[in-house]
Formats: structure tokens, C-alpha cells, sequence
């Protein structure tokens, strides 16, 4: 039996991720287990390894259900199928979701089939205990922060506002900076060079993929995790953010104003 966390940053590609490896053989993926945010949520008094112990018993229990037939609260459309990013603008300009929540479930699961979750700020707030722990197999995924910025500005998620409320449940550092008095966008880089700094230091132990070389060149990588190279051509869009140009010039200055950690992963200034 195969337990395996996907995470990273709010808008790099996470969705994308979790679709990806849900297309595995024997192999369910999950999208933000809401049950999961409530635990923490409601034991807010509890430490980050009281949630890993939580967490290792749920993955025990959603197993049991799959295999069982019993469904799982999903975000997924309506067809069952996995999602590869929850937002989408109409024509109008207006953001609706591209998903529903249904009751999900697989036929055809072996006893010991691979078991992944995603949640990008509540993993991200105890990934040291997590990886810690031994438990789980991690798979982060990293996007330019030019890009990701832009789009916590385009869809109605916490980093519009600067917040990573997942996070902060276990993250004193996370939860004082999103509570300063920092401007907006400040905040924002803020956030996004903590997520890179987390990942530096664990990325000997948990594989971090870059989103432009897996959209690059998807298929190293899906090869590699035994993803299909259906599922590769089918799911991966190399598309580039269409950000104006001056938004673009404005997040980057404020990039490399109060930015360092994010040079490890985008060298560049």
C-alpha cells in the first residue's frame, strides 16, 4: 500500500497533478479532502503531529471505504472525471467553477492500490512532520512566481488576499506574516517565498517538479510515475499565462523586492 501527498503552491499546477496521477492503474487520487481542513480546522488547539497521526488514520479509513464501494465526497465534473484546475472564466469574464462535489468511487481496486491526497496550505503547513514521519510518499510541483501571483489575483482563493488559512493552522511564521500590516502584494511574495523555502529544505527527501518543465516535456516525468502517455497528451497543456504587461512588470518588481528563496527554483532577477 502505496500513501501518497500531493502539494505545493495555490494555482502552480497541483490540480493538474492530482488528475495526472489519478490516471495511475489501481491508483485514486483525491482533490482537498474538505473533511480533512474541518479536523484541523475544529482541533485548532492540537499540535501539527496530533494532524499527521489524524491524517495517517484517515488515509486508512478512505482506503477501506474505496474498497468497500462507499463514496467519497469529490470534486470532480460531473462524469467522474478528474479536474485540472478548478476555475474558469466565461465569456463574460465572470470566474465559475469547473467542478461538482459527487459521491465517488472505483470499481476494480486491489487490496494494497495507491492511495494519493492533495491539499496545497494545510500539507505545506506540516510537510517537516509529515515527511518526518515516514508515512507518506510526497510530490510537490513549483510554478514561476510571476505566474502563480497573477492567477491568486484572477480566482477566489485566499492568496488573493494575502492568506493561507490551511497553512497557518500549524505555521506560527505563515500565520504572523499574513496577519502583518505588509501591503497586499508584499504579503503575497512573502507567502510564496516561505512555500519555496519549505521546499528547499526538504527537497533531498520529497520530489519538487517545476510546472514549465512538466508542461515542457511531459512525458520524462509521467513515465517516470507510471502515469499514461494517454493521460500526458490528454491533461498537459503547455499554455503560457497571458498576464498585461503591466501587471507583469509590477509583480515582478515586487518579486525581486521581497523575494529570495524563489531564485533556488528561477534563477533569474
Amino acid at each position: 500500500m502505496t500513501n501518497i501527498l500531493l502539494s505545493g503552491m495555490p494555482r502552480s499546477g497541483t490540480t493538474l497533478l492530482t488528475a495526472l496521477m489519478d490516471t495511475r492503474p489501481n491508483t485514486v487520487a483525491l482533490n482537498e479532502p474538505k473533511w480533512q481542513y474541518d479536523w484541523a480546522a475544529d482541533n485548532r488547539g492540537r499540535g501539527a503531529w496530533d494532524f499527521v497521526e489524524y491524517l495517517e488514520q484517515d488515509f486508512a479509513q478512505t482506503r477501506r471505504k474505496l474498497l468497500e464501494g462507499t463514496p467519497i465526497p469529490e470534486r470532480r465534473r460531473e462524469d467522474g472525471a478528474a479536474v485540472t484546475n478548478y476555475y474558469q472564466r466565461d465569456a463574460s469574464g465572470a470566474v465559475r467553477d469547473t467542478f461538482k462535489v459527487i459521491g465517488f468511487t472505483r470499481k476494480g481496486l486491489s487490496p494494497d492500490f495507491a492511495l494519493a491526497m492533495k491539499h496545497n496550505g494545510l500539507y505545506m503547513g506540516v510537510l517537516p512532520e509529515l515527511v518526518q514521519s515516514g508515512k507518506f510518499k510526497v510530490m510537490t510541483i513549483i510554478r514561476n512566481p510571476v505566474d502563480v501571483i497573477y492567477s491568486w489575483t484572477r480566482a477566489p482563493i485566499p492568496p488573493a488576499e494575502g492568506k493561507l488559512p490551511g497553512a497557518s493552522l500549524y505555521w506560527m511564521e505563515m500565520e504572523a506574516m499574513t496577519l502583518s500590516d505588509r501591503g497586499l502584494l508584499e504579503r503575497q511574495v512573502q507567502l510564496y517565498d516561505m512555500l519555496c523555502l519549505r521546499l528547499q529544505q526538504l527537497e533531498k527527501k520529497i520530489n519538487v517538479i517545476v510546472y514549465e518543465a512538466l508542461v515542457r516535456e511531459p512525458l520524462p516525468f509521467t513515465r517516470l510515475f507510471g502515469i499514461p502517455d494517454e493521460a500526458a497528451h490528454r491533461l498537459v497543456l503547455n499554455q503560457k499565462a497571458n498576464i498585461p504587461d503591466t501587471e507583469r512588470y509590477r509583480i515582478e518588481e515586487a518579486v525581486n523586492k521581497y523575494g529570495k528563496y524563489y531564485l533556488r527554483y528561477y534563477p533569474y532577477r
